[in-house]
């Protein structure tokens, strides 16, 4: 009877180490695929850093590509008010020519106006002198 019970709780403490092997043997496949999943999951976070990094890197990019459009908007703007202040003057300037070309003319009239008078006035000298012969 004794040795029945002796085989019967081998039996059982067999079974029973069995069951632990199996129990540690899926405790250490579930570790291994956590290892597996935490690793994944860190080449994940490497990879959204990687995908961060460029995008700040991209942003930078633009910022000063946006930067330098700017500057280029200043500088034609800049550009411009100096033309317009440039066309100013040079309208400026024409205005003063026309007043004088205008005085010119009305100069000019004036003299040929002179002329013809001076015309009118030697003519009569010269009928005058005709009239005193020596």
């Amino acid at each position: 009877v004794v040795a029945d019970e002796v085989r019967a709780l081998a039996s059982k403490t067999q079974q029973s180490t069995g069951d632990i092997q199996a129990h540690i043997g899926a405790l250490q496949k579930g570790a291994q695929e956590a290892v597996g999943a935490i690793a994944q999951a860190g080449q994940q976070a490497n990879q959204g850093l990687a995908a961060l990094r460029e995008s700040a890197r991209v942003q930078q990019s633009v910022q000063a590509a946006v930067d330098e459009v700017h500057g280029a908007i200043n500088a034609a703007t800049q550009a411009a008010a100096h033309q317009a202040q440039g066309a100013d003057a040079v309208r400026g300037r024409v205005e003063v020519i026309h007043a004088e070309a205008q005085r010119a003319a009305e100069a000019v009239a004036a003299t040929a106006k002179s002329g013809r008078v001076l015309d009118g006035l030697a003519a009569q000298l010269k009928a005058s002198l005709g009239q005193f012969r020596v």
